[in-house]
């Protein structure tokens, strides 16, 4: 019976030890959370600002009035322009001797069910 209550004592006690670390620990996360946010907001006020070139502000300057020959400057521009790429068109030749030589072409082999099955079946 003492052995139980001693066992009970003793468990009660490293729970409680176990939650303070526990308290601890969130308590250090919190103050270094807040000693890096307090950085950033520290860094962010001297940040230096973008210009107002947007929907009436011509050259950084409101004009009070809304001006519809300006328009907002690029966020992002590729410096590598896109290009096309080339593709050769079909040689007619090749073509037409295909058509007119006879030779039937089968259609190709598709597997439909699972490799494990090995059933072969052309497509139709």
């Amino acid at each position: 019976k003492h052995t139980d209550i001693l066992c009970r004592h003793l468990t009660l006690f490293y729970f409680q030890e176990k939650e303070k670390e526990r308290q601890a620990e969130l308590q250090e996360k919190k103050e270094r959370a807040e000693k890096i946010f307090n950085e950033w907001l520290r860094h962010a006020r001297n940040k230096p600002r973008p210009v107002l070139n947007g929907y009436g502000f011509p050259q950084g300057k409101s004009t009070g009035r809304p001006n519809g020959n300006s328009y907002p400057a690029p966020a992002y521009c590729n410096p590598i322009p896109w290009k096309p790429v080339h593709i050769p068109p079909p040689k007619e030749e090749s073509a037409l001797t295909m058509k007119n030589s006879g030779i039937t072409f089968s259609p190709p082999i598709f597997l439909w069910k699972g490799l494990s099955c090995l059933q072969i079946k052309h497509a139709v």
